[in-house]
């Protein structure tokens, strides 16, 4: 059985193919399309897979998304 594990980088692949996509056939939908897949993809790191992590794990994860976000 599927417990969840890998979802998200699944989701960062397929939305960064969907997002190279849209940039090359200039095809709009695709681009917003892997943008969407893309939060997703943050916010099941951000809901559900740092709910697992200790405290001082949670604090870097947070930390390093942040960065991710701001770069």
């Amino acid at each position: 059985m599927f417990d969840g594990n890998g979802l998200a980088i699944c989701l960062a692949i397929l939305a960064t193919l969907l997002f190279t996509l849209g940039l090359s056939t200039q095809y709009r939908l695709y681009r917003l399309s892997g943008l969407l897949l893309l939060a997703a993809s943050f916010g099941h790191v951000i809901t559900i897979d740092v709910m697992q992590l200790n405290t001082l794990a949670r604090i870097l994860s947070f930390l390093s998304i942040g960065l991710i976000l701001i770069a």
